[in-house]
């Protein structure tokens, strides 16, 4: 009995630390996440709350510089729609959606006219699976407007799988190497590879690395 308890124990410490290594769109009940992303003309700033272990609400602001500058503010919910657990791993659908407002600049010839604040939206899918010491995502985002056709949509696909090189426990240094090949509209719709070192330690997390085209990633987040 003692030996099945320690099991499940081992179990249940291992996928709070999977829930806690990751950028998981839903966390545990009452948590919160504070997260920002940081590239050339590129910013976003995020938090969530989980309500419970399927769904949280949270607040997104996104800046952005290509060829015109765009900020968009919105209020977010995530849902767990699928989770498969087993011995050690787990897997994980989450589905994303959005609305607020922004600031969608637009060009007029050899100058910029600013637009007046504009309905926004944000939809997006994640799936991912992950062990302690294998981690693989794929994240597709879009971002619209009510005058944006869904050809010209901002929109965010990327690909991630990483490797530890050790297993880390809560109260010491975690070490990852990731690979990112990510395609979006936001960066020029140039494809690129970004190789990052990742650290976490108990609730801290951050990314540091720089992509095939010499472009920084700069990523922090903290739960609470």
């Amino acid at each position: 009995m003692f030996r099945k308890l320690r099991l499940i124990l081992m179990l249940l410490y291992s996928l709070a630390q999977a829930q806690l290594t990751y950028a998981h769109p839903v966390t545990f009940e009452g948590g919160w996440v504070i997260s920002t992303i940081n590239r050339p003309n590129m910013t976003l700033w995020h938090s969530n709350y989980s309500l419970n272990s399927r769904f949280s609400i949270g607040a997104d602001y996104l800046r952005w510089h290509q060829d015109k500058t765009t900020e968009v503010a919105l209020i977010r919910g995530n849902v767990l729609l699928k989770r498969w657990v087993g011995k050690g791993w787990q897997g994980n659908v989450y589905l994303l959606g959005g609305i607020g407002a922004g600031q969608w600049d637009k060009d007029i010839g050899d100058h910029q006219e600013s637009t007046h604040l504009k309905l926004s939206w944000l939809g997006g899918l994640q799936m991912d699976y992950e062990t302690q010491v294998f981690y693989t995502a794929l994240m597709g985002r879009v971002l619209g407007n009510q005058q944006l056709d869904y050809v010209t949509m901002p929109y965010h696909l990327i690909y991630r799988i990483g490797f530890a090189p050790y297993k880390g426990k809560y109260d010491q240094l975690q070490t990852w190497m990731v690979a990112q090949v990510s395609d979006t509209s936001l960066m020029n719709n140039q494809p690129s590879i970004t190789m990052l070192l990742r650290f976490f330690y108990r609730t801290a997390l951050w990314e540091i690395g720089a992509d095939t085209l010499g472009r920084p990633w700069l990523h922090l987040m903290v739960h609470f």
